[in-house]
């Protein structure tokens, strides 16, 4: 699964913003992904997804869940929506990566 050094962090130190809903749902999303329900794994996703609502359009968590979303969909052969979310994912990415240039030029 796809995860970044920030959501370990996060994790690791209970961060508030990390609900307790947003990580159940993820870490289910996980273990369905594991076995092959995808579909289960699709909700799952997305349900973590809602529990992010409101937070900065560059929060990598929202990365992450982007990203798993499109390996669910390349692997139901779901190609042109692995497509589209994969395009979100980048779009975050950039922003992350912009952010963190600033920081350092700063």
């Amino acid at each position: 699964m796809f995860r970044t050094r920030l959501y370990e962090q996060r994790a690791a130190n209970g961060d508030a913003k990390m609900t307790a809903a947003y990580r159940e749902h993820f870490k289910t999303a996980e273990e369905l992904m594991s076995r092959g329900a995808l579909g289960e794994a699709e909700r799952s996703w997305l349900l973590a997804l809602s529990e992010l609502r409101g937070c900065p359009p560059q929060d990598a968590r929202l990365l992450e869940i982007y990203s798993n979303l499109a390996r669910l969909y390349i692997r139901q052969a779901n190609y042109g929506r692995a497509a589209q979310i994969y395009v979100r994912s980048l779009r975050i990415l950039e922003k992350l990566n912009q952010a963190t240039y600033l920081k350092t030029v700063a």
